[in-house]
């Protein structure tokens, strides 16, 4: 399984995976944490900030990520995956 949510509350510097290219990147000694979704489009890797994890819960960030690989996976402009 993926992260757990007091692993995100508690996460120091570094970058964590909670899968499916979902990532928390946490910086500044865990002041600064923020959610990444990796994916490949049009054959290339994509990292594409969703938000920070003081705005988005870890239940939320995943959430949002589904959404995006869907719109990925159907070919969308990148445009679209970030609206």
């Amino acid at each position: 399984m993926g992260l757990t949510p007091l692993q995100v509350k508690h996460a120091k510097d570094g970058v964590l995976f909670d899968g499916e290219g979902l990532y928390l990147r946490v910086s500044g000694g865990g002041t600064r944490k923020s959610w990444v979704l990796r994916f490949t489009f049009h054959g290339k890797r994509i990292d594409l900030g969703i938000g920070s994890a003081k705005l988005l819960s870890l239940s939320e960030a995943r959430d949002e990520a589904r959404r995006l690989r869907k719109l990925a996976l159907l070919g969308k402009g990148l445009y679209q995956l970030s609206v």
